[in-house]
């Protein structure tokens, strides 16, 4: 059985399958020969972005795509509520529910291209020997 050593823990990320992570800009340059079917993993972010009130949704988006011009890596969620900072009519989230949005930012150096048979063994435990 092939074992790899992927990281786990806070804040790390897989993206895989498909090749929607492929970044048009020249974050991956290095890596060569990625096709599409293989799986970034992001680890160590360097910065946290966080939104609790739609009010603040917005500003975070902002600041995602300054991140993703300077050539960082973002991952993370936005929660249905956080509809409501584009006008939408939604349940207003609990007093103590997680961030509206959350989205980690890597560092280019931080991803790791693992094969399509790498990311489905860490993710299920199959062998891919």
């Amino acid at each position: 059985m092939t074992t790899i050593s992927l990281p786990r823990g806070p804040g790390t990320s897989i993206l895989a399958g498909g090749g929607a992570w492929l970044p048009r800009s020249g974050c991956l340059q290095g890596f060569g020969g990625i096709r599409g079917d293989e799986a970034l993993v992001l680890r160590d972010p360097c910065r946290l972005l966080t939104a609790t009130t739609p009010d603040q949704v917005p500003a975070l988006l902002g600041e995602v795509e300054a991140e993703q011009r300077a050539g960082r890596f973002v991952a993370g969620y936005m929660s249905y509520e956080a509809g409501a900072a584009f006008g939408l009519t939604v349940k207003s989230a609990a007093p103590d529910s997680p961030p509206l949005a959350w989205m980690a930012v890597y560092r280019p150096e931080s991803a790791l291209v693992v094969s399509s048979a790498e990311w489905r063994h860490y993710l299920d435990g199959t062998d891919t020997s």
